[in-house]
Order: structure tokens, then sequence, then C-alpha cells
């Protein structure tokens, strides 16, 4: 527990300054009267009490007492059995949908009834919301950790980018030099939890992105509750950040996640200096704008982008609406101020400059991007319409997409509120809304256009963090009309059906098949790079290429025998069957001698297919396997049961 205590100091540095901006009055007590107290509010000029909030003075119902314990028992198992999980004893397809249905169930009905806690706390004056908010972040905390307690050394294929993140901490730590100032936050801060915890940098990547979800669903309650004043809203919105929205990226050293989860503290921050003409906001901002800078530029570029909209939204406002009398130049410049700290860190950077150069160029000669090359991927794979959605777009992309047409309705919504309903719409709203149409417009810049556009979850990621807001506000304006009709009271089980199965679907899909190394398999392959001739090349068959000699050797070494033409790295693929089904040995089918390298991984990535489609995707079996060691033209040098490596020879 100790070490868990560390990291959390070491990551969770900003919330004191949420304590600063409320003048200490949280640890008193006194700042709980003021945040539930129905708010005198900026938008309508009187007390907000609306059909949701009329019963707040009421005690919490005793059903609602009795789950809260129930809750605390449950998500006391949750932990317990994964605290209690025994190592892998072999390699195991899934971290997840390896564990006991049984042991899911726990999770989901930890998750879906802290959902129904805080719907409750919202609509009545309840603080059993603190008590659903501990329950779902200690149950995501035993979810993060699962590759940890089976003792996995990182959950990672061999060709995940966050080896060669491990190889420059690796430098930062080993050898004390900087190798990358691209976005070297993400790497100072696993350097500093890894040295704190005395643990390895493996180890404490699943517990830094832990941190980071909490910092997101802190920051967007906080943002929610300062600038709509509603705690019903906050609460409503903080269940709406629960769910899990970048897979298998939130369990990564993934730093355009671990910037953008900032975004709701800096808006945050000018919030505070714009409207509540807090000084004090200044050094937040200060403080939060200079990390997001240096943990990625994109997601630096789409902070301050949100915080510009923000301004803007402002100094539309003082137009149209009365209550909005703060002058709109206010902040300005700690928005200017944050893009110039982003130009300037990032504008000379390698990486960066070539980014535009080729975003230019594709700008220029109108060539499609990313989303294009994935669109015509996915008709060459054989799947029908409907297989093509069920195994493919829901798997991958349903929660995004469940949050995206609930953002949209929403922000219609809204829309209509303010231009046909007299606008009785409060600025608020107005102001996510905005957002809503301002993400559209860069997600389908940047799928249609190359920009950084490595998936579609990347590229949407402004869009994706604004439906947060939105989900919420789809969930306050179905609360308050539930009681009016029962058209309106389905819609509002509806929706919260919706986000609870969004929460659930959200963590079954999380974790994806095969994403993660052994210990067997990291050793196999550190005695592989440590005994090979680096003038021989590998051959391998992982499917995400390989830049594991990375983490090996440290970024700045590898990089130098990589130009030094040394084979570092098994980049050239294996056939299909090893070559057999075209050649009676495999020395006849490789270009030139070399290691071949076989891993379990390898052989079994099929089966996270439907079953239908293993007899196209089976790439390399346990008979090819046994032909090569009966082959004349290679030699079995090593084996431990994950890793298996041959070298060939001319017959």
């Amino acid at each position: 527990m100790r070490s868990n205590h560390n990291i959390g100091s070491e990551v969770y540095y900003i919330l004191p300054l949420y304590i600063l901006h409320s003048d200490s009055k949280l640890l008193s007590g006194r700042v709980w009267n003021e945040w539930w107290t129905p708010a005198v509010g900026p938008d309508t000029g009187h007390q907000v009490m609306d059909s949701c909030e009329s019963n707040w003075a009421n005690p919490p119902a005793t059903w609602a007492n009795r789950g809260g314990k129930l809750l605390v028992v449950l998500t006391a198992l949750w932990i317990s059995y994964v605290a209690l999980l025994p190592p892998a004893t072999e390699y195991e397809v899934s971290v997840f949908t390896s564990r006991h249905v049984a042991a899911r169930g726990l999770l989901y009905a930890v998750l879906v009834g802290s959902g129904a806690l805080l719907f409750h706390s919202a609509l009545r004056r309840s603080r059993l919301w603190m008590v659903a908010t501990a329950c779902a972040l200690v149950a995501y905390a035993g979810y993060f950790g699962l590759p940890l307690t089976r003792g996995y050394v990182q959950y990672a294929g061999y060709g995940f980018d966050v080896w060669v993140h491990v190889g420059l901490i690796d430098d930062i730590a080993n050898r004390g030099t900087i190798s990358d100032l691209q976005y070297p936050a993400t790497h100072l801060l696993s350097v500093s939890v890894s040295q704190l915890t005395g643990v390895e940098v493996e180890t404490t990547t699943p517990l830094i992105a832990f941190w980071f979800k909490v910092l997101l669903v802190g920051g967007v309650f906080v943002f929610t509750r300062a600038q709509s004043r509603r705690p019903a809203l906050a609460i409503l919105t903080l269940l709406a950040a629960l769910p899990i929205f970048y897979s298998q990226n939130r369990f990564t050293l993934a730093p355009w996640v671990f910037g953008l989860t900032l975004l709701p503290i800096l808006l945050y921050a000018v919030h505070e200096h714009a409207i509540g003409n807090q000084r004090r906001a200044v050094s937040t901002f200060a403080l939060v704008g200079g990390a997001v800078v240096i943990y990625h530029p994109i997601s630096a570029l789409f902070s301050f982008v949100a915080c510009a909209v923000f301004l803007a939204a402002v100094f539309a406002g003082r137009h149209v609406r009365a209550d909005i009398s703060t002058p709109a130049t206010r902040g300005v410049g700690l928005v200017f101020g944050g893009f110039a700290g982003l130009l300037g860190w990032h504008l000379y950077h390698r990486t960066v400059d070539g980014s535009i150069r080729s975003t230019a160029l594709s700008l220029v000669e109108r060539q499609p991007g990313g989303s294009a090359q994935t669109a015509s991927t996915a008709t060459e794979v054989g799947y029908t319409i409907w297989q093509l959605v069920y195994y493919f777009l829901v798997p991958n992309w349903g929660v995004l997409l469940l949050y995206l047409g609930i953002g949209g309705v929403a922000t219609v919504y809204v829309a209509v509120r303010y231009f046909v309903q007299s606008s009785k719409a409060t600025f608020y709203e107005g102001h996510v809304a905005v957002h809503y149409p301002v993400g559209g417009v860069i997600g389908v810049a940047f799928m249609v256009f190359d920009i950084h556009a490595g998936g579609v979850t990347r590229a949407a990621q402004y869009g994706i963090l604004v439906s947060i807001f939105l989900v919420g506000l789809a969930l306050w304006f179905a609360a308050r009309r539930r009681n009016e009709s029962k058209v309106a009271g389905v819609v509002c089980l509806l929706v919260l059906g919706l986000v609870l199965g969004g929460l659930v679907f959200s963590v079954s899909t999380g974790y994806s098949d095969n994403y993660h190394m052994t210990h067997a398999g990291s050793d196999g392959y550190d005695w592989h790079l440590e005994t090979k001739d680096e003038s021989v090349v590998s051959y391998g068959d992982s499917m995400g290429g390989d830049v594991y000699p990375f983490s090996y050797y440290g970024y700045a070494e590898t990089r130098d025998r990589a130009n030094d033409d040394m084979y570092v790295s098994s980049l050239e693929l294996l056939a299909p069957h090893l070559g057999y089904h075209e050649t009676e040995t495999v020395g006849e089918w490789l270009p030139e001698d070399g290691y071949v390298l076989l891993r379990t991984e390898d052989l079994v990535w099929h089966e996270a297919h439907p079953e239908w489609r293993h007899d196209d995707l089976v790439r390399i079996t346990e008979d090819d396997y046994d032909r090569l060691h009966q082959d004349r033209t290679a030699n079995r040098i090593y084996t431990n049961g994950e890793v298996r490596i041959g070298k060939t020879r001319t017959p």
C-alpha cells in the first residue's frame, strides 16, 4: 500500500490547487455548504431549483444507504480477488477475458452500482456520491493492475511504441540524458515514480495510467461544478467520465492520452481567471499549461483551442446575455501564452517538423490520409457488413460512437433551447455545446488528411472529451424531465441505461488480446539480443513490427546501432507456415540466412478473432515449428517455452 501512496503523491500533484481555489474551506468542511446549496447562478440570476433538486433537503433513502454498504463490500471482494491472483503459469490470449466470468461480473456490478448510486445522489442531496466515486476508482485500480498481478512484464506487444518510451526512460534513469525533447514529461514522471516506489518502470506503467484516469475524473467534476454551479450536473458529468474511451492506450505510456487528461483542469483555470477573477488561477494555468505542452503537441493544441473557444463563448455571451458581464479579454493573455509555449517547445523538433511538412504536402496534393487507408484495409478482410459492424466497428469504437451520438443529440437540444425557447439554455450549456462542432471539424480534418491520424480514436480525441460533458448534460436534461410524462421517464431510463451499458462495454473491450508480454518472452528476446550477430538479419512474425530493442539497449544506442546498419530488430516478416507451403526448406524461401524468431503470441494471435476466420488467419502452427526443427537448413539454438529461436544456413 505504501508504494501506491507514493505514486499518488507524485502524480496527483494538481489536486491541492483545487483546495487553494476554494480558500482551503474543503478541509474545514465549510465548503460543502457552499457546494451543496442550490446556487445563485450566473446563468439566470436567481436560485437554481430545478425539479430534480427540489427534494435535496431530504435525507438519502434507506435503500440507497444499504446499497452503498453493499457496494463497498463488492468493491472489497473485487480488489481482494485481484490482489490474490497468482502469476500466470502459461500465456493467456487475453488479460481480462481469461478471468472467471464471476470475477468479471463482480467488476461489472461494482461499476454499474457506482453509476446508479451517482445518479441517485445527483437527484437527492446525498453525499453517497463520494462513496460511489471511491468504489468506482478502487475497482478501476484493480482493473488497471491486472497485468501487474498476473506477473506480465508489460501490457504491450513487441511492436508497441511503449518500448520506445521505455528506452527513453532508460536513458534518463541509467545514463542521465534526455535523448528526445519532443515530449519528455511522461518519461521524467516515470523515472520519478520508479525511483519513489523502487520498482521497474514497466511495472509502474499501469499505475501511472490509473492516476491519470483519476485526474480526468476529478478535473471533469471540478470544472463542471465551477462553471455550471450545479452540483447535480457535476455528479452526472462525473458519471459520464467513468468509462474508458481510449481502449488499450489507457494502460500504456501514451503521452497524447496523458496530455489530454489535463484539459478539464486547464479549462477550469481559465474559467476561474476570466469569470471568477481569481488571480491565483494564473499559477494553476502556468503549471498545468506547461505540463500539457511537454506531454504531447497535439493534446496541447487541443487544450489551447478549447481555452480559446471558451473565451470566444464569453465574448459572444456578453453581447446577448446580461449575466455575462466580466470583460472578455481577461484570460486572453493566458491562452496566447500557452500557444506561444506550444510553438516554442515543439516547432523545431524533428518529428513535429516532419509532421507539419507531410501535412502541408497532403493538403496541397489532396492525398487521402489514414482513415481512407483503414477503410480500404477493412474491405479486404472478407467481412460482410454485419460482421464488420459486430466484430470490428463495435468492439473498437462502440462506446466512442455511443458518446458522440448522445453528445450530438444534447448539442441539438441546447441549440433549440437557445434559439427556439427564448434563450433558456445557460452559458455553460452553450459553451460545452459549441465545442462539439469544433471537435467534429478537427476530427474530420485529421482523418481526411494524414494529420496525426494513427487511428480514428486519436483523430477524434477532442470530440471524445467534449462528449463527456455533453453526455452529462443529456443525463441532466433527462433527469429534470423524468416526472413530466411516461415518455420522459422512459427517455431518462434509456439515457441512463446507455451510459451504464457503455461503462460495462468499455471495460469489456479495454484490454486487447495478445497485447502483453510474459517474463519468458522478455527473457527470450533479451537472450537473442545479447548473443546475436548483429550483421545477420532476424525474421519474426509479429503483426505489429518490432521496437522492443529500444527497451533493451536504450533509445539513443538503438538509434545509433540502426544507423550503423546493424540488425537490432526483427522487421523482416516470415512467410505463412514458414514458407513450407511453397518450398521444401525454410532456407530455400528466405532471401538470406538469418535468425527465425517464433513466439507464443505469434502462434495464438488468431484465437482473438472469430472461429470461422481461423482457417484464413492461422499463419504458423505447431506443426510448422516441428517441421522447422527437422529442417536440415535450420538449427534450433534457443527455446524457453515462450520464445523459440532458430538460425538458418545455406544447404
